[in-house]
């Protein structure tokens, strides 16, 4: 994997993936909500 080589790579993959889940949650309380 690419994160032994450049971890800060790694950090902002894990940034980009919370971001992402987060947009999903909110996504998702918002269609429940109506």
């Amino acid at each position: 994997m690419l994160t032994t080589i450049n971890p800060t790579r790694a950090i902002r993959a894990r940034r980009c993936a919370l971001a992402i889940l987060v947009r999903a949650i909110i996504s998702i309380a918002q269609f429940i909500t109506g």
